[in-house]
């Protein structure tokens, strides 16, 4: 029945729409917990070095 391909093939793409976006967020998320992580790097070498001073 090619309606009931269709209606799988609109399934699937919605499932592959869905996943795009749930990656999208992923990546978002990584790329801040990336900056967060450089920032507290970033502060942590900061206070080494004025506990050098």
């Amino acid at each position: 029945n090619p309606l009931d391909q269709n209606s799988i093939i609109d399934h699937l793409q919605d499932q592959m729409e869905q996943l795009e976006q749930k990656l999208l967020e992923i990546e978002n998320y990584l790329k801040a917990l990336e900056n967060s992580t450089r920032k507290v790097e970033l502060m942590r070498l900061q206070s080494n070095a004025e506990g050098l001073q």
